[in-house]
This record gives structure tokens, C-alpha cells and sequence, in this order.
């Protein structure tokens, strides 16, 4: 790999790096892989297969490309941090995407009921949630069952001061980009901040929004993608190619979905207060920790 990323976009989960993948990838003079979240820096069996099995993920890169990679795990596991580190000479510009702990929280749960890995009410989910992180085989609940932990940034923007001190970092609020009218100023301060000329800024597709709330139209299909089974491993055998069955999983995941109805914001109601003063705790810390404005986070 010829030239290697000079920023990533390292999160947070649920809070619109989908739909900012999608805007940059359409961002004339910025190179992204072909698919979000290698996880390359972020998974051990990913990251031993070394630089040449990353740069299979890119198009082939102008020299004068702007080379980056969108992956919120980067941000909530902590060896990301130092195979960065280890793998990138020079400066690495880092961007966060922000949102609302609790309802990061939430949408994140309802991504790991759709995908079946959640049987729990939200609450229950949140109760229970340190037990579960806590089992000795505890990948797939920090996978999908950190709704607290991966909204605890504080400690994990501290993690990328501590480790990358001559970094820039740029912090940017989910509501600003997405829900309001400053979107195509703050889609310009993003593209300034990793190199795009104020006069190339491009947003070719304002409106899209991807990763949206959905649901499976078939939970056979569904369990395909996401599960274990004998018929899976059968048919990954018939595919060498592992990029063409990532393509293959993401298309027909893609086609199993269909719009789920608007979320109520009763579920709010039924958060024990202990949560959500957990969550006003971090955003009042955040505050100080970024200069952002959040009083509008606060439950």
C-alpha cells in the first residue's frame, strides 16, 4: 500500500458515520474503502494479514489523494489506537462524531435486536449490561451490547490525547450535521480538516441518509447474515474470495431490509434515572472536554 491513511473518521457507533462515509466517498481528491469498517486496526486475525491485505480494500490511489478510513471501532477499543500508531509515520488526523449517549445508546440496541442479538426490553439491556461485559468471552457483547460503554467518550477521547498528543482532533455534534441548517458548513469545516481545498468541497447528495432505521423482511435471511450456520460455512467455501462474500453478505442484508416505523420516544420514560444521570454526568464532562455546546443533550 503506497500511501497509507492521513485521517479517520473513528466514530462514534450509531451517530452518522454511515451517511458521512457515503458524502466522502463521492468527495472528488478523498480516497475511502470500498466497504466501511475494514476493522483492520481493530481486529487482531484482520491486522496480522498485514498492509497488503488493507490496501485490497482501496481503488488504486492518485498520489494526491486524501487516503482515509470511517470505522467507529476504532474509537471503543483501545488496540486500535496503538496498531495506528505503530503502522502510520507522520500526522494522523482524527474526527469524532458526536451524539446523545442515551439515544446513541438506543439505536444502537435496536441495530442488535434487528440483527437478533438482543432479546432484552431496553431497560433490562441496560441493567444488565456490565454483567455481560464482564464474561470472560466478552468480544460479542462489546460488540453489540455496549450501549453505555461504547457513549462513555470521555475516556476515550482522553485515550486518543494521551496516545496521539500532537494529533489534531475536530468534534463534531450528530444534531449540527444532520438536523440542522448548518449542515453544508459543517460538511465544509469536515472536508477542510482533512485536506480538501475550501474551493473542491463537494456535497453531491445533501439529503441522503444511510443506515437508516430498519427491520428484516425474513428472519431466515436475516439469522444467514448475522449467525452461525452449517449452510453458511458451506456456501463461504464455494466463495474463496472474501471480498466478494462481504459484498454478497452486505447486498443481501441490504435487500432483507425494509423502513421500520418511527420511534416513539416513550422508551425515554422508561430509563431508571440512574442511566440517564450516568448520561448527563458524561455530557456535562464532554462539554469541558470538547467546547461543544450540549445542554440540549441533557435528560
Amino acid at each position: 500500500m503506497k500511501k497509507l491513511p492521513s485521517f479517520f473518521v473513528v466514530g462514534a457507533q450509531k451517530a452518522g458515520t454511515t451517511t458521512l462515509h457515503d458524502w466522502l466517498a463521492l468527495q472528488p481528491g478523498v480516497s475511502l474503502p470500498k466497504i466501511k469498517e475494514t476493522h483492520f486496526f481493530s481486529e487482531e486475525e484482520k491486522f496480522v494479514k498485514g498492509l497488503q491485505w488493507y490496501s485490497q480494500w482501496y481503488k488504486p490511489i492518485p498520489m494526491d489523494s486524501i487516503v482515509g478510513e470511517i470505522d467507529p471501532e476504532y474509537m471503543f477499543f483501545p488496540e486500535a489506537l496503538n496498531r495506528i500508531q505503530r503502522t502510520i509515520k507522520g500526522t494522523v488526523r482524527f474526527l469524532f462524531l458526536l451524539r446523545n449517549p442515551l439515544d446513541r445508546a438506543h439505536s444502537q440496541y435496536q441495530m442488535s435486536k434487528r440483527r437478533g442479538y438482543e432479546d432484552l426490553t431496553f431497560p433490562e439491556a441496560l441493567a444488565g449490561e456490565n454483567e455481560r461485559l464482564k464474561a470472560p468471552e466478552n468480544r460479542f457483547a462489546l460488540d453489540h451490547h455496549s450501549y453505555l460503554a461504547r457513549g462513555r467518550y470521555c475516556e476515550q477521547i482522553r485515550r486518543f490525547k494521551e496516545i496521539f498528543p500532537d494529533s489534531p482532533l475536530l468534534f463534531i455534534k450528530f444534531d449540527d450535521l444532520f438536523l440542522s441548517d448548518e449542515k453544508l458548513k459543517i460538511y465544509q469545516e469536515i472536508c477542510e480538516f482533512i485536506g480538501v481545498p475550501a474551493s473542491a468541497v463537494v456535497l453531491s447528495e445533501p439529503d441522503k441518509k444511510s443506515n437508516t432505521s430498519s427491520t428484516p423482511r425474513s428472519r431466515f435471511i436475516r439469522d444467514l447474515v448475522y449467525r452461525k450456520y452449517p449452510i453458511k460455512s458451506m456456501i463461504g467455501k464455494l466463495i474463496p474470495s472474501e471480498k466478494v462474500k462481504l459484498y454478497l453478505a452486505q447486498k443481501l442484508d441490504s435487500l432483507n431490509q425494509k423502513p421500520a416505523q418511527r420511534t416513539r420516544t416513550e422508551w425515554k420514560e422508561k430509563v431508571q434515572a440512574s442511566f440517564k444521570e450516568e448520561c448527563n454526568r458524561e455530557v456535562r464532562e464532554l462539554e469541558s472536554l470538547t467546547g461543544l455546546h450540549l445542554d440540549d443533550w441533557l435528560n
